[in-house]
């Protein structure tokens, strides 16, 4: 029965037998025992087949190498610890000095080193020739002492596709084999062997690899799996406020309710830092802006941090006293999804703003406006009274942001919360490529407010990216 290729990926390679293991062993010996110094000598000296030293060879190994061999549709394979060192072998088994070879000149760069320079001060030569030259450029490159041909399945970088059955009849005539390096495809996508070659170098699968075939869809749902597990080990190093904080620490929320404010519910940013506080076992209270000082008068200790709503950050710094250390939802945003420092260096750039200024204030979601919303109205009216002067102002919101900022003074954007880090990125990228600042809500309102010094203390390098930019 034909196994499919998936199966083989599992399965190939170890057939275990009655009462052993069903996955495939994990031999972790560095030597193996043996009764008589004779059976010991055989194995160094190649007359029998076993182990004695696990650098050279062992059970799990040969297992691998069965499973590849499998794949690739050969006889037998061995491991090597690299593929250099695969390709290296293929060749110096074959030719060594004295000798020549024939190679296609589309290879990947630590290949064409290889043979261009360390082996060639082995004294092996080699002609190499492109993938697409006539059959009479190709024959006029072999010698009388050519011993291989060696080429690339698709070519690393260049991704010129070798015609395999050309270069294996070539070879073939002048009685020596073809090598194919298989790396880019693997055998799920080509197998060599099929077309004329002769050796294959195949590659071995990492932990964080997945075979994916475009035209069955074979692998997609475990290419999923892997881009999902690298993403959740990438966000697991990430923490909005959890870094700031101790076990037992108080933090205090205050979350204004407004006519902005949503029905039902608190905003995507303030829930994402409170759950992020409580996974760091603080205490959170949180209240409105009106009750924030009764309710640090109600703490029996000092709380840890203080976060705001951006929009109440100058009602909130005159009640909150000067020993205690506050910032906003946005500022925390900011440092996790975006990048703090530029948008702190980008702050500096609202006092310069004029009357020819052009200034985009972008959105990651698209709500419903209000009559008083903060990007259309509240923060171009804040922009108005700290420059005292009419810049220009442009608007986008969800997807839409501009492929060109060219022309662009400033870019104002929001917390990003409904946006993934991915985009946030681009758009600070395309920032930085075109030359324009970038700030958020957060930091904006708050220098606009005189606070920013304050609300940034608890970020040292956010602190000094904004002091260098004046």
């Amino acid at each position: 029965m034909t196994q499919s290729v998936s199966t083989i990926c599992v399965q190939g390679g170890y057939r275990p037998g009655d009462g052993e293991p069903r996955q495939v062993p994990i031999y972790q010996s560095t030597t193996w025992k043996y009764d008589t110094s004779e059976h010991m000598g055989k194995l160094f000296d190649l007359e029998e087949a076993g182990y004695f030293y696990t650098r050279l060879q062992n059970p799990t190994n040969d297992f691998v190498a069965n499973k590849i061999c499998e794949l690739e549709g050969g006889t037998a394979a061995m491991l090597t610890s690299s593929g250099q060192a695969a390709n290296f072998f293929s060749v110096f088994n074959i030719a060594g000095n004295g000798d020549h070879i024939v190679c296609s000149s589309a290879i990947y760069g630590g290949t064409y080193n290889l043979f261009a320079h360390t082996m060639a001060r082995m004294g092996l030569e080699c002609t190499f020739v492109t993938p697409d030259c006539s059959d009479e450029e190709l024959e006029a490159a072999f010698q009388p002492n050519t011993k291989a041909v060696f080429g690339e399945t698709i070519a690393n970088p260049a991704l010129s596709v070798l015609d395999i059955e050309r270069f294996a009849k070539a070879a073939h005539d002048h009685g020596v084999p073809l090598i194919v390096d298989n790396t880019f495809p693997t055998p799920v996508n080509c197998r060599p062997i099929e077309w004329g070659a002769d050796i294959v170098t195949s590659p071995t699968l990492a932990t964080n690899e997945a075979l994916i075939s475009t035209q069955t869809g074979q692998g997609i749902y475990e290419l999923k799996d892997l881009i999902g597990s690298c993403a959740k080990q990438a966000e697991s190093n990430k923490r909005l406020v959890a870094d700031l904080l101790e076990e037992n620490d108080l933090i205090v929320l205050v979350i204004p309710i407004d006519s902005s404010a949503p029905k039902g519910r608190i905003i995507l940013p303030q829930q994402m830092v409170m759950r992020d506080a409580l996974d760091r076992h603080a205490i959170c209270i949180a209240c409105q802006p009106e009750n924030l000082t009764e309710t640090l008068q109600a703490c029996a200790r000092k709380p840890r941090l203080v976060v705001t709503d951006s929009q109440a950050f100058e009602q909130v710094n005159r009640l909150v006293p000067d020993d205690l250390a506050l910032t906003s939802f946005s500022i925390l945003m900011a440092r996790y999804k975006g990048n703090l420092e530029d948008y702190a260096a980008g702050a500096a750039r609202l006092a310069q703003l004029n009357d020819n200024s052009k200034v985009l204030i972008a959105e990651g979601c698209t709500h419903h406006r209000q009559c008083d919303d903060i990007g259309t109205v509240k923060i171009p009216n804040w922009i108005r009274s700290f420059t005292n002067a009419s810049p220009h102002f442009d608007f986008t919101s969800g997807g839409g942001f501009p492929e060109s900022l060219e022309g662009y003074d400033l870019v104002i954007h929001c917390g990003a919360c409904m946006l993934n880090d991915r985009e946030m990125r681009y758009r600070i990228a395309s920032c930085r490529a075109a030359g324009v600042p970038i700030v958020n809500y957060g930091i904006a309102i708050a220098e606009m407010h005189g606070i920013l010094r304050r609300s940034l203390a608890p970020f040292p390098q956010a602190s000094a990216a904004f002091k260098e930019s004046f």
